[in-house]
């Protein structure tokens, strides 16, 4: 008879309880790098972590943010936002950082017909 490797024959038994993957799946690559950030002291920071640091941002001189920037030891969550808010698209950001905190603004639009005349839309119907 001629050897197939594909044989049921050739495949390895294990003994009953013993397992054929003692140290199971390997581990995904961002689980393993959050471990290793946590044993070093490093945390994930909530959403209200988030809303605080926009808050004192927005209360913060120039000059103030200027040193953060420049400064390794900052977060650079807080160093990107900094620049960002220094940069042409700060009042961009700055509404970002707003509706992020805060909550977007309400925008009422007021409907009327072509007499003028207000009008109610009726609730749940949809207009194609």
């Amino acid at each position: 008879m001629a050897f197939n490797p594909k044989s049921k024959e050739n495949l390895i038994r294990f003994k009953p309880g013993q397992s054929g993957n003692p140290k199971g799946q390997p581990k995904k690559i961002l689980r393993r790098i959050n471990e290793d950030l946590a044993k070093e002291g490093y945390e994930q920071a909530s959403g209200t972590q988030v809303v605080e640091a926009y808050n004192i941002l927005i209360n913060l001189t120039e000059e103030r943010i200027k040193v953060i920037i420049a400064d390794a030891t900052y977060p650079m969550f807080l160093r990107i936002v900094g620049k960002e808010m220094l940069s042409k698209g700060g009042p961009e950001m700055i509404e970002r950082m707003l509706d992020r905190a805060h909550g977007k603004a309400i925008t009422k639009v007021a409907q009327t017909n072509t007499a003028g005349e207000d009008v109610k839309p009726i609730v749940g119907m949809i207009i194609k």
